[in-house]
């Protein structure tokens, strides 16, 4: 696995506990919170990864 690759899949599982969390919390749905963040957290990790990528090169 890529190190972007991993990135991505960390984001998401952190993003996905700390949306559904958070959603519980408020009063929300933790399965929606858990998508979105999810959604958020793997996009960022995403982008961190490919910005070290582009970095090391």
């Amino acid at each position: 696995m890529s190190e972007r690759e991993q990135r991505t899949l960390t984001g998401g599982a952190i993003g996905a506990g700390g949306g559904a969390v958070l959603s519980g919390i408020s009063g929300g749905r933790p399965a929606v919170g858990a998508a979105v963040g999810g959604a958020v957290g793997a996009l960022t990790g995403y982008i961190l990864g490919d910005r070290n990528a582009r970095h090391r090169r």
